[in-house]
């Protein structure tokens, strides 16, 4: 949810904050042309809450197998509680990951992406790897990189939290989360959204390795704390409690 929920009885264009920024900073449009999220009213900002936020599922190597197969034969089992993969602390030898597709309908979500590739094109591959091959890579990563997609908030994000390496996104401090993964400098490294300083946290994370691997240490440590850990399930409860009685 926006932090500043008055925003929420204003138009937004693509529907989305990002898409807005995009849009009057770089003067990005849409093929289905201006399109907007309807306002509601001062009144119903009232209504708004948190109710808890998707990275509550199995994102392991095989977790969405696991679901997929799941929703075929609705067998119990196959829903698991994920675990950490990697420790922060192993031997890392790839100094970033960035990779992700650029393929989105509209052009203000796609146009941090496309940014990010011409910019890393000389140093990184972007291109996308098999499941296993992309898990395998983040593991051996210090740093990953996770772009805006739909949402602020990407599958990727949960995946490095498991497999123990720093996550590197533009900022989220506009939006407020249940779980609160997102911490700046705690949880996450994050970078301006005209990417000007994308180069430099990039850098800053490879020379810092004593902060790079604190911050990805924080964010394992909260993420399996509020997934596996032994008191995650009183965790979703006590929130779930609060959501229904306000």
């Amino acid at each position: 949810m926006l932090v500043d929920k008055s925003q929420y009885t204003q138009q937004t264009y693509g529907g989305r904050v990002h898409s807005a920024y995009y849009n009057e900073s770089a003067g990005i449009t849409d093929d289905d042309g201006d399109a907007v999220d309807e306002p509601i009213t001062v009144e119903d900002t009232a209504k708004l809450g948190v109710s808890w936020n998707s990275g509550l599922a199995d994102y392991s190597t095989y977790g969405p197998k696991w679901i997929g197969l799941y929703r075929r034969i609705r067998f119990g089992r196959l829903l698991r509680y994920p675990s950490a993969i990697e420790s922060p602390e192993s031997a890392r030898p790839n100094d970033l990951s960035a990779r992700f597709g650029a393929t989105y309908s509209r052009a203000t979500v796609r146009y941090q992406r496309e940014k990010i590739r011409e910019l890393l094109k000389a140093r990184f591959d972007t291109q996308k790897l098999s499941r296993r091959g992309y898990m395998n890579e983040l593991r051996q990563s210090k740093t990953v990189l996770s772009p805006f997609g739909w949402g602020e908030i990407t599958l990727k994000d949960f995946e490095v939290f498991l497999t123990g390496g720093m996550l590197l996104k533009p900022s989220v401090d506009h939006m407020q989360t249940w779980p609160n993964f997102y911490e700046k400098d705690v949880t996450y490294l994050s970078h301006k959204w005209d990417l000007s300083d994308l180069e430099e946290k990039i850098e800053w994370a490879i020379e810092n390795e004593t902060q790079r691997r604190e911050i990805a240490s924080q964010a394992q440590q909260r993420y399996i704390g509020h997934t596996s850990g032994s008191t995650a399930a009183e965790k979703f409860v006590s929130h779930f409690q609060n959501v229904i009685s306000t």
